[in-house]
């Protein structure tokens, strides 16, 4: 059961991954980084890595999301590309 649930996170996250290089909206890059980010905290929990797992959610799926929610905050109007 375990690996199972290994193997789809790892198709999940590889997902994800592919929507943040892909995408062209930086809406939708964040949204995908932080679910990806999530994921990875998520699949080092079932490695029972419990101290990675809280690293990875403090620092990737918080901050840095939160930094790219920002500069698109600061972004000129105008420089949206249709999908």
């Amino acid at each position: 059961m375990g690996e199972i649930v290994q193997i789809l996170l790892s198709i999940l996250i590889v997902f994800s991954a592919m929507m943040v290089a892909e995408s062209k909206k930086i809406i939708r890059v964040a949204q995908a980084f932080s679910i990806m980010s999530t994921l990875i905290a998520i699949f080092f929990i079932t490695f029972s890595a419990y101290y990675a797992a809280a690293f990875q959610l403090a620092i990737y799926a918080g901050f840095i999301s939160i930094i790219i929610l920002v500069s698109v905050a600061l972004m000129k109007g105008g420089e949206e590309v249709e999908d």
